[in-house]
């Protein structure tokens, strides 16, 4: 379903991808967020405003529904060139940290 609503409460957003609708939020379905993203594709303090104001929502949900937004098979039909990026551009960070997070500094040598 292309319109398929991802509205939710920040506490209400499972691991399993269920959401629960919050009542008086604006609609968040797959194209509304895939529509947002690529009018606003770099992160800044004006897009967190937007974030607020046009969705009503915090950055931080609206990472977490994007993420899942662009592993659904309503994103790959409505813009799979797009979403294909999207896909890539966070397999790369999380390629990017967890190769942070294996480097270990080195001991200090001795004397």
């Amino acid at each position: 379903m292309l319109s398929e609503d991802l509205s939710a409460d920040p506490a209400a957003v499972t691991c399993d991808g269920t959401y629960s609708a919050s009542q008086g939020a604006t609609r968040l379905t797959v194209g509304r967020l895939l529509e947002f993203e690529r009018d606003r594709p770099r992160p800044c303090s004006a897009k967190d405003e937007d974030i607020r104001q046009l969705l009503g929502t915090t950055p931080s949900h609206y990472y977490v529904l994007l993420g899942r937004a662009i592993d659904t098979d309503d994103a790959a039909a409505l813009d799979p060139i797009f979403t294909r990026r999207l896909r890539e551009q966070r397999d790369r960070r999380l390629a990017a940290r967890a190769a942070r997070a294996t480097v270990r500094p080195r001991p200090a040598a001795s004397l």
